[in-house]
């Protein structure tokens, strides 16, 4: 109970700290609105649906590992209602239209009356939690209330605490899950050390998910005019160090002139947009003013959520953001269609990103030297480059399917 009490503790602390933050904070702002009257938005949104299957993401990255789990259910039994939670903006905002989902919406603060509350309200009859979610009075009450609830697409770690001499009241929720369904081998290994036998190795069901954008061959015929003839190199998700090594290179006039640029932040602030667009001396366009007058830019900034998945496909090269904060961003997408990948050190806890690596079409990097050495020769030597995307692309068409599991 005493640990109970710190996790209850230590979420409210972090609710305040967002609710202080949101006082300048756009995100925090969106985080804190979107969860503002809940029951009685919640309520209203359900009224005519019966027993959902509640799918939770916390972000953009862990939905499109759920979608493609979600896309073969309503492919399969159409009528099935959808319920989808988000726990960040980023998430929420991208998706809330999703076409598949008969509600979308934050998932409230952990807590045992909102637990209590959220669950008596949805009332699902399956509930789907993906790759990282562990919220304690959730997982809890559904357990109780005999809701089957799943873990998919989920990776572990040795560092993790559910693994620690200390890690036992941690590891209860691991418990409360029906199935969990992991990435590889080795998160398989880790949770039977702990006793847990309700464990099945599914893979990545974001590698359906890439493959299926890969195919369907969406176009975004302003992008494609911008690319035209030229190479493209993309800057995905993109933090700090990741703008500062894109400037450093425009600004150095390192790229030749049959190639262009997209950078695509990780926030799309308006300030943050503004000062990004204002270190770059060359010509430079936002995707929403994209237009036949401005379509000879040398770099084009996606202002917007939701799409970069899709216009990865006008990429030859990729820098994927994070790498430098608390994560790379998601390497997949730009491995589906095919081109080497550079991301920063914080990268050993994504299986993918090692699979890319071994692979030799990723390349970790820790300064913009570093960066400058690798990335050159594909820039400058069109077979290098044009061998590079053949095997990466190859390489992902070869990786099992997690919804076929």
């Amino acid at each position: 109970m005493i640990q109970q009490g710190i996790y209850f503790f230590g979420v409210q602390l972090y609710r305040i700290g967002i609710l202080l933050a949101s006082l300048f904070n756009h995100k925090a702002k969106l985080w804190v609105s979107g969860r503002r009257n809940w029951e009685e938005r919640l309520s209203i949104l359900v009224k005519d649906i019966d027993k959902p299957i509640w799918f939770h993401c916390a972000s953009v990255g862990e939905f499109e590992q759920g979608r493609p789990i979600i896309e073969k259910l309503k492919s399969e039994q159409p009528n099935i209602p959808i319920v989808i939670t988000f726990f960040s903006p980023s998430g929420f905002e991208a998706n809330k239209d999703y076409e598949f989902a008969d509600v979308v919406i934050y998932l409230p603060i952990d807590s045992p009356r909102n637990a209590d509350r959220f669950i008596d309200i949805v009332s699902p009859r399956i509930s789907v939690f993906v790759k990282y979610e562990f919220w304690f009075f959730y997982l809890k009450r559904l357990y109780q209330s005999k809701i089957p609830t799943y873990l998919v697409s989920a990776v572990f770690r040795p560092n993790q605490h559910f693994f620690k001499s200390y890690g036992s009241w941690f590891r209860k929720p691991l418990f409360w899950y029906r199935n969990i369904f992991v990435q590889d081998e080795r998160s398989k290994s880790l949770l039977e050390g702990i006793q847990l036998q309700n464990v099945i190795i599914s893979g990545d069901s974001r590698i359906d998910r890439v493959l299926q954008i890969v195919d369907t061959d969406e176009v975004f015929p302003l992008v494609e005019q911008f690319k035209g003839d030229n190479k493209v190199l993309i800057v995905g998700s993109s933090w700090e160090k990741e703008d500062e090594f894109i400037t450093q290179i425009l600004e150095a006039d390192l790229l030749p002139k049959t190639w262009k640029v997209i950078i695509a932040p990780h926030e799309i602030s308006e300030k943050k947009i503004q000062k990004l667009q204002s270190s770059i001396s060359q010509s430079t366009v936002l995707y929403s003013q994209l237009n036949e007058t401005n379509i000879n830019s040398k770099v084009l900034i996606a202002d917007g959520y939701g799409y970069l998945s899709r216009i990865y496909k006008y990429a030859d090269i990729a820098i994927i953001g994070g790498g430098f904060h608390d994560g790379i961003h998601s390497t997949l997408e730009p491995a589906a269609f095919g081109m080497p990948l550079f991301f920063g050190p914080h990268n050993k806890s994504f299986v993918e990103a090692q699979a890319f690596i071994k692979e030799g079409v990723a390349y970790e990097i820790n300064s913009y030297n570093e960066l400058i050495d690798k990335l050159m020769p594909y820039i400058n030597d069109q077979k290098h480059l044009t061998n590079a995307q053949i095997k990466c692309s190859e390489f992902v068409r070869s990786l099992p399917l997690a919804t076929k599991v």
